[in-house]
C-alpha cells in the first residue's frame, strides 16, 4: 500500500544516431546511483513504479565495432507526486481473538 505517495511511469525517448546499432541508457533519482537500462536497439524505454523526486537520464550510442559515444544527458525533471495527506481509513472495526485483537478497515 502506497498511501499518499505518487507512483508513476517515466517514459524516455531520443533521436536515432547514424551508425548506431544499440544504445545504453541509465537513470537516477535525487542524485542517487545510476540504474542501468538493458541495452537495446530502440530509441526509447519506460521505467514503471518510480516515486516523486528529481530524475536525470543519460544515453550513449554503440556502433558495430562496439565503440560507444560519450554520454548525452537529459535535462533534470521533477515529479512532484501527490499533494496533501491520505484520506482517513473508513469502517474501522476490531474483533477479539484468543491472544490478540484483529483490526480491519476499508
Amino acid at each position: 500500500m502506497n498511501q499518499g505517495i505518487s507512483v508513476e511511469t517515466m517514459q524516455v525517448n531520443w533521436s536515432a544516431v547514424s551508425g548506431a546499432i544499440a544504445y545504453e541508457a541509465q537513470w537516477r533519482r535525487n542524485d542517487g546511483n545510476w540504474i542501468n537500462v538493458p541495452r537495446s536497439s530502440t530509441t526509447s524505454f519506460e521505467v514503471s513504479g518510480i516515486y516523486a523526486g528529481r530524475y536525470l537520464v543519460r544515453v550513449r550510442a554503440i556502433n558495430a565495432a562496439e565503440i560507444s559515444s560519450g554520454w548525452a544527458y537529459s535535462e533534470e525533471k521533477t515529479l512532484t507526486g501527490k499533494v496533501g495527506e491520505p484520506l482517513a481509513p473508513l469502517a474501522l472495526a476490531t474483533r477479539s481473538l484468543v491472544h490478540g485483537v484483529q483490526v480491519s478497515w476499508e
